[in-house]
């Protein structure tokens, strides 16, 4: 039997513990390299990313890394087990044993729009790439200009096909590290989230009044994740 142990401390005793906690506000996403194999397609995520003019020197630096910087909100992933209660097996005793656990499979990532909108446009061309629209002239690409008219993306005879998963995923790292990162030894904790994929675009509003900051909010699929420590 487990006894309470001590109940009452002092301010002072415990006054280093809570003065060390964990800040919301200090965090950072990383995209891995986007899938370029040949082998899983002919014409892959990274290159139709590339030709939508989203992937690749923006400016003043690579634009997935001011991506990543955009990102303000982000949710570290929880888990889960699925359980089996027998009942009666054991004298009427109710028991509780896990069976398969649930890795959570959604994240959800909020972005500061940029005012060249390419936010939304990377996100956009990643689910056109996911689900292309093919016609009578063929499969519609995309350009810096946007998706193709030449390829008449809006004919009522489209359809729509899919490519296969290995295609179109990639692993996403959310890092939770404090203020002192780098200035100290410092620890951070990082959760690799493994084959991710956009499955939303929330619906984003503009209206008259005052302005605010537009921001895009993107939910992401994944297999599972894994953890890693930097003590």
């Amino acid at each position: 039997m487990t006894n309470p142990k001590k109940l009452k401390y002092s301010i002072d005793s415990v006054k280093d513990i809570f003065s060390k906690l964990s800040l919301t506000s200090d965090f950072k996403i990383t995209f891995s390299e986007f899938p370029n194999n040949k082998n899983d397609a002919s014409y892959t995520l990274k290159e139709h990313l590339t030709d939508a003019g989203v992937l690749g020197l923006d400016g003043d630096g690579q634009f997935v890394e001011k991506l990543e910087l955009l990102c303000f909100s982000a949710n570290l992933p929880g888990s889960s087990f699925d359980v089996y209660t027998p009942i009666g097996d054991r004298q009427g005793e109710m028991e509780i044993f896990p069976t398969r656990r649930d890795f959570g499979r959604q994240l959800t990532l909020s972005f500061y729009v940029d005012k060249n909108h390419k936010v939304i446009r990377f996100f956009e061309e990643w689910m056109n790439y996911i689900s292309p629209v093919v016609g009578s002239r063929g499969k519609v690409d995309s350009s810096k200009s946007g998706q193709n008219l030449k390829k008449n993306p809006t004919s009522t005879n489209n359809v729509v096909r899919m490519r296969y998963p290995k295609s179109y995923r990639t692993n996403l790292l959310v890092t939770k590290f404090e203020k002192d990162v780098g200035v100290s030894s410092s620890p951070y904790l990082t959760y690799e989230i493994m084959d991710a994929f956009p499955i939303s675009i929330s619906p984003m509003r503009v209206s008259y009044g005052n302005s605010d900051k537009l921001t895009m909010s993107v939910t992401m699929a994944y297999q599972r994740y894994i953890t890693r420590n930097k003590a």
